[in-house]
């Protein structure tokens, strides 16, 4: 997913169907600090960072 995001712009749609969202949270963890870093790192969207 970091691939695409880099080449391909800042859309991003997830899906969680229901039942164990286990996964969902895991992969959450990991993508919104590194969302986060990119955003802010790249100024995109002018985002705000700390």
């Amino acid at each position: 997913m970091q691939e695409q995001l880099k080449s391909k712009g800042p859309t991003i749609l997830m899906h969680d169907g229901g039942g164990d969202r286990s996964q969902s949270g895991e992969a959450l963890e990991k993508l919104l600090p590194w969302l986060k870093e990119l955003l802010c790192t790249n100024s995109i969207g002018g985002a705000a960072c700390p």
